[in-house]
């Protein structure tokens, strides 16, 4: 059950970067907006922070584990309360704070094993595929049962499946023995059948669930074409297998049907067949205006172009790149520049998977504290502010039990959070700029970045403030007295009254707020490594990845769990500002408060007095 963000109706506006794109990311852990530069209007926002990716084996019976989740259970109502995600009623599960689902895997092409370990090792699984093909006339069989099956519960519950075109079936593929860790990786062995496998398979949809609804739904060619571990084929066999993808569902849905490449892996140690990125370059220049190879004419159908994003340490010993939101900047920087070869300005930017990957001890991490809160802020920001309309995330909520069923809020959850408030009280729906940012630290390598919100409604008085406080060394304590200016411009534009009229209540996540930073404390307070802890490195984990059992038995504890329960639900409730709210000499205002590192932070103003 996790998610992303959605703002509606709205324009982006933002401060363009002066930069050229980098082949590799930067080190620095600084972010500079370049305010010479005009403030733009840039596109209407569709997505954000409400798409969610989702694997392969996810798509094991009961279709929905791990994600969907019956709203009537106590614990979901709870959550539903605590995160204010208001989703219809009429729709019996729920996702907090995800209305589109990336179904991947729905074809078959899985190797052998169950949930959760399907090694290459394990040969085709046949049974799961949802193309075969007739033993005696040798003609493609749809099974339409165990395609509903793989939809049924996504849609009923109200939640738009992004259609994955991933693996293709064992019985159309070009060589079974190319295998890897999420299935069958060949393309077709022949595109016309492939083509009309991909045909069927829309004409089932639309049977089942109508035309109008399919064509609300997004429709994506692979995951990872340059990954030597989802594809085996070249740029020719992924051009050819798309364009015959492309012309079959816009021959069932019409020119308006929504259709994109897969995302393109950012940090994969490229195979030869896809040398980086002039292979890439080369697929968009052909979408562009090569021949189509189903079609013959020139240029294919293109709706978006997504990556895959992760924030990581690089790898030990040497190249740790850290958290620094430089990555997402380069990496929209990147799709800006394939967007230009395309050629195609409406086409849009978006990460279809994206978080954090591995820490600086170079272990796996989704960063459930305080910590993951900066990073996702920071990076929400450099993403908008360079016209990433998506960003496709992982878990946002954890159900680890510790004496008694509860949906805990990891960082991510956090976040989400606080813009679904934002969203619910004042509206984020409208317009996005960079603020200038400044703070009294001696630590340089702490990011301070912020961004003002502007409802698109036509009564003005409600402005937000995103904010995060981002550091380069996990060990600093330093509060930063952090001061966010926004605009004379921005500011009378949506505030009738002065600064010093405005009032502020505000939600943030520091190590005092999070439960999960509350864990880490806990279980050093009683003794910590090795009795109580995993690791011996001072880093906040999921509890059964960071606790022993004795750990987890000490955080099960009534007395504590209650009061990390408590810890948990009060990080999202809305608090009085504790800062100062100030008119500058020009007009503008200046947002100040203190802040320690690393913290998350959501300002709601409200400036129509």
């Amino acid at each position: 059950m996790w998610a992303c963000v959605i703002i509606s109706a709205g324009v982006l506006v933002t401060t363009q970067y002066k930069a050229s794109v980098p082949d590799r990311f930067p080190v620095s852990h600084s972010v500079q907006w370049n305010e010479s530069e005009p403030v733009i209007p840039m596109r209407s926002i569709q997505g954000w922070w409400q798409s969610q990716t989702m694997y392969d084996d996810w798509m094991e019976p009961p279709f929905d584990k791990g994600w969907l989740n019956n709203r009537t259970d106590p614990e979901v109502v709870a959550l539903l309360n605590e995160t204010r995600w208001p989703w219809p009623a009429k729709y019996p599960r729920v996702c907090p704070h995800t209305t589109e689902m990336a179904l991947d895997g729905l074809l078959g092409g899985w190797n052998v094993g169950g949930p959760g370990n399907r090694p290459k090792t394990g040969g085709p699984d046949w049974s799961e595929d949802v193309a075969s093909r007739d033993p005696t006339t040798g003609a493609i069989v749809l099974n339409a049962s165990l395609l509903y099956s793989r939809v049924d519960g996504t849609v009923a519950n109200g939640i738009k499946p992004l259609i994955n075109l991933q693996n293709v079936p064992w019985a159309l593929s070009r060589n079974v023995s190319e295998r890897g860790s999420y299935g069958e990786m060949a393309p077709p062995r022949n595109m016309t059948e492939w083509g009309g496998m991909v045909q069927g398979i829309v004409r089932l949809l639309v049977s089942r669930y109508g035309r109008d609804e399919v064509l609300t739904w997004r429709f994506r060619v692979w995951t990872e074409f340059n990954n030597p571990d989802s594809f085996s084929g070249n740029v020719t066999d992924y051009a050819a297998m798309y364009d015959f993808a492309a012309a079959a569902i816009v021959a069932e849905l019409g020119p308006t049907a929504v259709i994109g490449p897969a995302n393109v892996c950012r940090a994969c140690t490229v195979p030869e067949a896809w040398p980086q990125w002039s292979s890439v370059e080369d697929l968009l220049r052909h979408f562009a205006s090569g021949v189509n190879f189903a079609t013959g004419e020139r240029g294919s159908p293109v709706s978006f172009l997504a990556m895959s994003v992760y924030g990581n340490y690089g790898g030990p010993p040497v190249n740790k790149l850290g958290y620094g939101p430089e990555a997402t900047v380069a990496t929209a920087q990147l799709l800006q520049s394939w967007r230009d070869i395309l050629g195609k300005p409406d086409v849009s930017l978006e990460f279809h998977e994206y978080g954090t990957f591995v820490n600086q001890e170079w272990r796996p991490s989704c960063e459930p504290g305080a910590f993951g809160a900066a990073w996702n802020v920071a990076n929400w920001i450099a993403g908008l502010a360079g016209g990433v309309t998506r960003m496709f995330h992982w878990a946002a909520f954890d159900s680890t039990w510790l004496g008694s069923p509860h949906i805990w809020i990891t960082s991510l959850g956090w976040a989400m959070t606080a813009a679904q408030i934002a969203s619910t009280t004042v509206g984020m729906e409208g317009s996005m700029t960079p603020l200038s940012v400044a703070g009294t630290t001696g630590l340089p390598n702490v990011t301070l970045t912020a961004a003002a919100f502007v409802p698109a409604s036509t009564t003005p008085g409600h402005l937000t403030l995103l904010a995060s406080a981002l550091p380069a060394n996990k060990s600093v304590t330093t509060a930063i007295n952090a001061s966010f200016t926004i605009d004379p411009a921005v500011w009378h534009a949506h505030c009738p009254s002065p600064g010093h009229g405005a009032t502020a209540t505000e939600l943030r996540l520091d190590r005092s707020r999070s439960p999960y930073d509350g864990m880490l404390a806990e279980l050093q307070r009683i003794g910590g490594y090795p009795e109580f802890l995993t690791y011996n490195d001072n880093e906040v984990y999921l509890p059964t990845q960071m606790a022993t059992a004795a750990g987890i038995a000490h955080l099960s504890q009534p007395a504590v769990v209650k009061d990390l329960i408590q810890m948990d639900r009060t990080s999202v409730e809305p608090q009085a500002f504790g800062g100062a709210i100030t008119a500058t000499s020009d007009g503008g205002v200046q947002v100040q408060t203190m802040l320690v590192p690393p913290c998350a932070l959501l300002i709601l103003i409200d400036c129509a007095q």
